[in-house]
């Protein structure tokens, strides 16, 4: 199960956020410290058409649970944005699929 990132209320919210240029890392940990992860997303292009972008990347989720082996889960995808009245930008539409099959 991939833990819900987004949802303040969530046990998973993010902990930590970190930006570098093309990298975004985030890392989280379940409240009783059983399951931690981090997520990285490797931002490989960004194409704006007016009031849309499309952005290219690779994400990487590494799970670590509690007396199980670490997980991998690398996934390369296309997230489509929409320009919103408040300047912002957000995730209209998104496809993810397998790095390597």
């Amino acid at each position: 199960m991939v833990p819900n990132l987004n949802n303040q209320n969530s046990p998973y919210y993010m902990a930590t956020y970190q930006c570098q240029s093309d990298q975004i890392r985030l890392r989280y940990q379940s409240p009783d410290g059983a399951e931690r992860g981090k997520l990285r997303l490797k931002v490989n292009e960004i194409l704006v058409y007016d009031e849309a972008a499309v952005v290219r990347l690779v994400w990487t989720l590494e799970i670590e649970k509690a007396g199980a082996p670490k997980e991998t889960v690398e996934e390369t995808a296309v997230d489509i944005f929409r320009h919103q009245a408040d300047g912002s930008w957000k995730i209209s539409r998104y496809l993810a699929y397998p790095a390597s099959p």
